[in-house]
């Protein structure tokens, strides 16, 4: 496996703009060309395809550093670059992650991964920020798998046949209600209102109810489940694992209690306790094998005054935990 580590920091000098054809050798220091299995030469200049695709991204055109007179002023010293065969056909491919502050979110860097084909360069990871990201012996789909890490922890990102997709990518739409999982198709069913008008909500595995919301069932101030992010590689002692977040019609909370779902391949499941939430920020979610670890971020209330304290909760071995503040 390879690494490509990042620095901290880097500083934001301008340099004159980049011609894309004439883009010399990346910069000083840079990384090695590598694959999984050999050393190549020094990485030179990016092809100029992957200058042109960068010197238009919509991070580098929104920075107040990128543009001057409504010209790109990226240049390929803006990013660090790596080479290494995601896909095993003896071509080495691009890797690369911004040096700049434009492409830069704090400590996290975005990257970047293109395929090296005879017709060209293709994106295959777009913009994923990340401290580092490395390249896994495992493979999906043909491609290797990436680990991307932040300050929270790691998780895979795994290549769908077309692009790598992080977990949460998987299932970005909230109207997701069937997913085939290791234990068998999942669903979430509404139910007919009763009489009283409430609504409610059926969380089914392989035809057998796991949940009952809404109205005579779990959650009654927040009805609707959606699936909020999964992790089809498990998170011990379960193969697969599913986080889900109760909803309410309206904008009185941007999302509502988080629960899990830890599934096995026998059909065994287990659901952890919820954890209280009503939202202005989104949960930010990260995972290792081992663990989940779920932040909901602090901030103003939806409505109202005051202030939502910041918590920080583990998902381990199938039970929540609250964490101590620092």
């Amino acid at each position: 496996m390879i690494r490509a580590s990042i620095p901290a920091r880097f500083g934001a000098g301008l340099l004159a703009a980049c011609v894309a054809a004439s883009c010399t050798q990346a910069p000083a220091g840079a990384a090695a060309a590598v694959s999984p299995e050999r050393t190549d030469p020094p990485v030179s200049a990016l092809p100029a395809s992957i200058v042109r695709a960068l010197g238009t991204d919509e991070r580098v055109l929104d920075c107040a550093q990128g543009t001057r007179n409504g010209v790109s002023q990226f240049q390929s010293d803006w990013v660090e670059t790596q080479r290494a065969d995601l896909n095993d056909d003896g071509r080495a491919d691009w890797i690369v992650h911004g040096r700049h502050d434009c492409l830069r979110d704090g400590d996290d860097a975005y990257w970047w991964a293109y395929a090296d084909e005879p017709a060209g360069q293709r994106l295959v990871l777009s913009a994923v920020a990340a401290q580092d990201l490395s390249v896994a012996d495992t493979r999906t789909n043909g491609f290797r798998d990436l680990r991307a890490r932040d300050g929270a922890g790691e998780e895979v990102v795994r290549y769908d046949g077309s692009k790598y997709a992080r977990p949460a990518d998987e299932f970005a739409s909230a109207s997701a209600t069937q997913v085939d999982t290791v234990a068998g198709r999942l669903e979430i069913v509404e139910l007919p209102r009763a009489d009283h008008g409430q609504e409610a909500f059926q969380v089914t595995l392989a035809g057998r109810e796991l949940l009952r919301a809404g109205g005579g069932g779990k959650f009654p101030d927040y009805p609707v489940p959606r699936i909020l992010q999964r992790y089809p590689q498990g998170i011990a002692p379960f193969d697969e694992v599913i986080v889900f977040q109760q909803d309410m019609r309206g904008n009185a909370c941007a999302g509502g209690p988080l629960w899990i779902l830890g599934l096995r391949r026998d059909g065994t499941h287990a659901i952890s306790k919820p954890i209280d939430f009503c939202g202005g920020k989104a949960p930010q979610l990260s995972a290792t094998r081992e663990q989940l670890t779920i932040v909901l971020p602090g901030g103003p209330l939806n409505r109202g005054e005051g202030e939502v304290p910041a918590e920080t909760w583990r998902y381990r071995g199938g039970e929540v935990m609250r964490m101590p503040a620092p």
